[in-house]
């Protein structure tokens, strides 16, 4: 055995190891992340310190961890990293990097140094360290303008009044360990300046400035005693230097009013303190000789100042200043004074309100005495001398409201805090007096917002059990409901008519004409933050997730963002409304014009975005789930049958089907983007419904149940059936004598999803959709047939009118061309629907839309309509034939008595050899026996062999060469098999 072995050296070197383990450790993830948003600095021109960053918030909280055990090791360590940073930085080229590097550093510094302090003890830190972190503070808020000027540097101005209030921050953490250092240090630095120059009274201000985050200890005699001492030598009236005093007075004041007001705004820890009686007499005294000296200091600068402009600035800037902290010094002095002074200092506010240069101040002050009253004063005081209280204070600020003297937001935002002030003390008085009266019908759109926001708030923040306008309940208030629901009701069906006009997809005019009154914008997004938290539906004919998606396209970016919140809220907090949020965005989609696919691209990835965030609520619940069953099992307790029924009610009413035809639809898209984010919908529904069904196996758990087959999606059909797709259509260009899909090979780099979103050929992928589509309707029948009225409504839409369809003429009814073979493709490749009525009459309308194409088409349209219908799926080829025989026998009538001319038998004899390649398509798609087994199919077959053979056989020998193509779709309809079967 070791006889120099010492057990406790050894065991502080172990604890010292450890401790520098640690550091190291930490500071291996704080110094890139720091070293990070120096250089973020660098590129954002000083914005970094805005957007939050998690990963580093979380480090900072691992220093304040750290700190609680092992400070000094730690602030050794940053202080070592602050030196190395500075020292890098010094050698940077330009004068403006390094003034740009230093603050940065200093800010990083700052940030760590504040979770660090906060965290620690006075015998954390060594004196020196402590003596050093004030001097560094101190020194920063006397030097800032040397080290870094605002004429010299004007774009770091920002930068540098961040770093200053990170400064204060640590000023203010340093007062929580070391207060009577750093109020000593405070004074010193004040009396050995002069307020005479302008460099003294420079950094006289930017030392009061820097003391506005500084800690009042009050739960302590030592505590008090010490911040009644602080109060009491920075009263401003005990510092009047020869010139420019009032800029002295106005900073002291700002400075006590932010010392002061974490004391008053404190409900968690009401006024006044107990166990502290002694030290509350010289805090009494202190605080009551410093209001009436500043009473007496403003109505002396009243009496005194001249009415000009200048004379009235400074008036109003006293007034600013010094009614603040009246208003604290009131609510902290002596109990007595301030029952005896509470009405007369209200009333006096109230006259201030009137003044709208001092409105906001006065609603600040206004607030804040009412509050302070509600938590101190009032639970003592009989219930009709507070409720005279809040009367009084209610009526001057719905009078004002509704005179339209409150406008700008900040007041609005007070408004609402006021709102929840008096409901978190008298809920039925907020309610009758406050809200109802705000949301009435006839008040103007400004009193709507502040009753909305200030409703919301008081519903979201409650503690109650109770969820949305249910916490009435608990107050024994729900007769409130019904009157709440329908304001807000009727608020949001008012904003919905006036702004469903205002879409994207609107006329210039109309858009003006509704803009002009912005407020109702601004109504109208408050409202819509108040779903589904206080409301879930609108009445029993509207339905909220019907009305919103369209607003997801309103011409405002403010309600267009709102509108989109509320749809990830209802999906995130009302599980049984997910599928209707889905059905409610698809059915919006479906309603856009083609002439908008960008608003069409939006609107599905938003769709694709619902069904992930779905996906992710899913993955939440399962986790809760399983987290509630271990602990249930940790306790011995049995798990419930059913944990979850409300989350996967809604999972038995997911219809598949219905979004599967959303974006199979949209595969019809001539837009390659909107291609791609229909196929990702269809990959997510298919994800959808297997998460769904795995976490209702895991609710069912061992309980027996039905064993169902699994259902096919159409994103299964491609991905089954896309290589079989590619080698029968890649070389099937649609046009006679085209044969090089016999002989050619497909290239290897060629798959059906190049041909989707590369290919710039729109006919290849119309064929390739078009054999889709066919699979498709063996194994998803219902999205098929779903998708197939759609098409047929949006393909009438751009049909012609002079065609059959509904679209006006325009000039650019030829770049329409490709749209439209893709949904006369879609749509002819479909089977009839069985359940049709009137005999297939969603077929026939199809036809007829297609029709005139080949009669009065030009070249590219007769091939699109010859394409779409010689690929027509073989159960609606016999319509399709019946339908040509009769469109066929109407030109006869139409031209039956007419002049003969040479140009009409040009056109029939046209129009016969569209027909011809109609028949030859389709006969390349008969398989053996089905003519036999088709009587009325073969009727029309044999029929058409008949006419062709006597057109042929009866044709001039000079005419040879024009009906080689119809003897080419003759030949190709007595090939075999069909030649054989008949």
């Amino acid at each position: 055995m070791d006889k120099s072995w010492n057990p406790k050296r050894d065991g502080k070197e172990k604890s010292g190891s450890a401790a520098k383990l640690i550091v190291d450790a930490l500071l291996q993830r704080f110094l890139p992340l720091a070293r990070r948003r120096i250089d973020t600095a660098q590129a954002q021109d000083g914005q970094y310190l805005t957007p939050s960053d998690p990963a580093y918030d979380q480090v900072l909280e691992s220093l304040a961890m750290v700190a609680r055990h092992t400070p000094t090791p730690l602030m050794e360590a940053l202080l070592k990293w602050r030196e190395n940073e500075s020292s890098k930085g010094a050698n940077e080229p330009s004068t403006f990097q390094r003034k740009y590097f230093q603050l940065g550093v200093e800010c990083i510094f700052c940030s760590a140094c504040i979770r660090t302090v906060e965290c620690c003890s006075q015998e954390g830190l060594t004196e020196m360290l402590w003596s050093g972190l004030e001097d560094f503070v101190f020194d920063w808020l006397i030097n800032a303008d040397r080290a870094v000027s605002q004429v010299d540097y004007p774009s770091l101005v920002d930068l540098r009044g961040l770093l200053l209030d990170h400064v204060a921050q640590l000023l203010g953490a340093l007062s929580c360990v070391r207060f009577s250092y750093v109020t000593e240090r405070f004074f010193m630095e004040l009396n050995t300046r002069g307020f005479d120059t302008a460099v003294g009274r420079s950094e006289t201000l930017s030392i009061i400035n820097g003391m506005r985050y500084l800690k009042l200890g009050v739960n302590t005699e030592g505590g008090l005693n010490a911040s009644a001492s602080f109060v009491a030598k920075a009263n401003p009236a005990n510092r009047s230097p020869f010139k420019r005093k009032s800029e002295l007075h106005h900073a002291l004041c700002n400075m006590l009013s932010n010392i002061l007001a974490p004391l008053a705004d404190s409900g968690k820890n009401p006024w006044p303190p107990s166990g502290v009686e002694s030290a509350l007499i010289l805090w009494y005294e202190a605080v009551a000789r410093i209001r009436m000296q500043l009473l007496q200091w403003m109505d002396k600068q009243n009496k005194h100042i001249a009415m000009s402009a200048k004379g009235t600035e400074k008036k109003e800037q006293k007034l600013k200043v010094g009614y603040p902290l009246v208003t604290l010094l009131l609510c902290l002095g002596e109990p007595q004074i301030f029952q005896t002074h509470f009405g007369p200092h209200m009333e006096q506010l109230y006259k201030l309100l009137k003044d709208k240069n001092q409105r906001f101040m006065a609603l600040d002050c206004l607030h804040r005495v009412v509050r302070f009253y509600l938590y101190v004063y009032a639970p003592s005081h009989a219930p009709n001398r507070v409720w005279d209280y809040l009367d009084s204070v209610t009526s001057q600020l719905l009078s004002m409201v509704k005179k339209g003297m409150l406008t700008q937001d900040a007041q609005h935002e007070k408004l609402v805090e006021f709102c929840v002030t008096i409901a978190e003390s008298n809920l039925d008085f907020a309610m009758n007096h406050m809200i109802l009266e705000l949301l009435r019908q006839d008040s103007p759109s400004e009193a709507k917002v502040i009753g909305l926001r200030a409703l919301h708030k008081i519903v979201v923040s409650s503690s109650s059990e109770h969820v949305g306008l249910e916490i009435f309940q608990g107050h024994d208030i729900g007769h409130y409901i019904p009157k709440v629901k329908a304001a807000i009701e009727s608020i949001l069906r008012s904003c919905h008519r006036t702004y469903g006009q205002a879409l994207l997809t609107t006329s210039k005019a109309t858009v003006d004409a509704i803009n002009k009154d912005k407020s109702v914008a601004y109504l109208f997004r408050s409202v819509l933050k108040c779903i589904p938290e206080l409301i879930e539906e609108v009445g029993r004919s509207d339905k909220i997730t019907e009305i919103i998606p369209q607003h997801g396209i309103s011409v405002d970016p403010g309600v267009r963002e709102e509108a989109v919140q509320v749809l990830n809220r209802i999906v995130k907090s009302l599980p049984h409304r997910r599928f209707a949020v889905m059905r409610g965005m698809a059915n919006f989609i479906l309603r856009l014009p083609d002439e908008f696919p960008l608003l069409i691209q939006t609107s599905l990835g938003r769709l694709l975005d619902l069904m992930r965030f779905w996906q992710a609520r899913l993955h939440e619940e399962r986790l809760e789930y399983e987290a509630q069953e271990a602990k249930n099992a940790a306790l011995g307790y049995k798990s419930l049958k059913r944990p979850m029924v409300h989350h996967f009610g809604e999972a038995v009413d997911f219809r598949a089907s219905e979004i599967d035809a959303v974006g199979l639809i949209f595969l019809c898209s001539v837009d390659s983007q909107i291609r791609h984010t229909a196929l990702e919908l269809l990959r997510c529904v298919r994800d959808l419904r297997n998460d769904l069904k795995d976490l209702a196996l895991l609710e069912r758990g061992n309980q027996s149940f039905k064993v169902e087959a699994e259902p096919i999606f159409i994103i299964d059909v491609l991905e089954e059936n896309g290589d079989d797709i590619v080698q029968s259509c890649y070389w099937d260009s649609g046009r006679p004598f085209d044969l090089r899909r016999e002989f050619d090979t497909v290239p290897s780099e060629v798959s059906i999803m190049s041909i989707l979103f590369e290919s710039p050929d729109k006919n290849r992928w119309a064929r390739c959709l078009s054999e889709l589509v066919k699979y498709a309707a063996e194994l998803c029948p219902q999205s098929v047939q779903d998708a197939r009225l759609e098409v047929i409504r949006r393909l009438a839409y751009i049909t012609p009118a002079e065609f059959g369809g509904k679209a006006h003429p325009s000039a650019d009814a030829d770049s329409k061309l490709d749209q439209w073979l893709m949904y006369a493709v879609f749509a002819c490749s479909c089977p009839p629907d069985r359940r049709e009525t009137g005999g297939f009459g969603a077929t026939k309308d199809l036809f007829r839309l297609i029709f005139p194409s080949l009669r009065s088409g030009t070249e590219a349209q007769v091939h699109a309509a010859t394409m779409a219908l010689g690929h027509s799926h073989l159960e609606v080829c016999e319509i399709m034939f019946g339908e040509l025989a009769n469109f066929m026998e109407e030109i006869s009538l139409e031209t039956e008595g007419k002049p003969k001319w040479k140009s009409q038998k040009s056109r029939r004899e046209e129009l016969r050899l569209h027909i011809a390649n109609i028949y030859r398509t389709v006969a390349e798609k008969i398989w053996p026996g089905m003519l036999g087994r088709k009587p009325v199919f073969r009727l029309h077959f044999l029929r058409f062999i008949e006419e062709t053979s006597k057109q042929v056989s009866h044709t001039l020998s000079e005419s040879f060469q024009d009906m080689q193509s119809l003897r080419f779709a003759l030949a190709s309809v007595l090939r075999p098999p069909c030649a054989r079967v008949c």
